[in-house]
């Protein structure tokens, strides 16, 4: 049963890649194989970051779910959230351009990133190894 829940998992983490990968690299997202359009450039920009972000975090997350047996934290599973929405982000800006919203939404993702990495860097420091 083990074996199939995790080839199930390996099955949703290729999923995830591929969508992730297919959205977040796609140039013209007014056609694409959801069954929807979209026409506006703030819209295919929003569209990629964060769900194409989304979905390539968590494939990663899976993938490193089914290879590795170390814990992961919280805050690490946040960061890498943040990492590939924040990527996203950026190729938008390659695709769509800078605009307004955005410049706005990227610096707000961009802020949380840093403070979730510098707030996970002090935990870390204050944990006691010698208890």
């Amino acid at each position: 049963m083990e074996k199939i829940v995790k080839l199930i998992l390996a099955l949703f983490t290729c999923l995830f890649l591929v969508i992730g990968c297919y959205v977040m690299f796609k140039a013209d997202l007014s056609s694409t194989i959801f069954p929807f359009t979209i026409d506006n450039l703030e819209t295919a920009a929003e569209f990629r970051a964060v769900f194409g972000g989304s979905l390539l975090a968590f494939g990663y997350l899976l993938l490193r779910f089914l290879t590795s047996s170390s814990n992961v934290t919280v805050s690490s599973i946040i960061i890498y959230i943040l990492v590939c929405i924040n990527s996203g982000r950026i190729i938008s800006f390659f695709y769509e351009g800078f605009l307004s919203f955005t410049l706005y939404s990227w610096f707000i993702e961009l802020s949380l990133l840093i403070l979730v990495w510098f707030a996970h860097k002090n935990r870390k420091n204050k944990i006691d190894y010698y208890l």
